[in-house]
């Protein structure tokens, strides 16, 4: 028990000392940026992540669904022995999907943010 605390407490301190410490200043000089969200690059970036933001959502929603459907069979097709094993698996199915379709619903938030940022002219 103490090996695996120390093992915990010793990666804990390895994760903190590979933070990076930021200090910044106060004399930043922001007058030589300017404003390119209207060009034609940005709007071409904006086009093709908006596609693979889309792309990405429907495939973790559409194979979260394939998934739940197959478990789904298995588990009305299995005999009583068998549906135990299957609600483990279901129980690890819903952790995954949760985290999938967090993932999915964090990509839908990005890109609401990305396009207020950027606005079209």
């Amino acid at each position: 028990m103490l090996k695996k605390v120390f093992i915990v407490f010793l990666s804990i301190i390895i994760m903190i000392g590979f933070l990076s410490v930021v200090y910044a200043g106060d004399n930043f000089d922001t007058s030589r940026f300017e404003n390119h969200s209207g060009s034609a690059a940005s709007e071409s970036v904006k086009n093709m992540s908006g596609g693979i933001l889309a792309v990405v959502r429907i495939a973790a929603v559409g194979i979260g669904l394939i998934m739940l459907t197959v478990l789904g069979m298995k588990y009305m097709l299995a005999s009583p022995g068998d549906r135990a094993e299957i609600k483990g698996s279901a129980i690890r199915y819903i952790l995954g999907a949760v985290i999938m379709f967090a993932a999915a619903a964090l990509l839908s938030i990005i890109a609401s943010f990305t396009e207020t940022a950027l606005p079209s002219n």
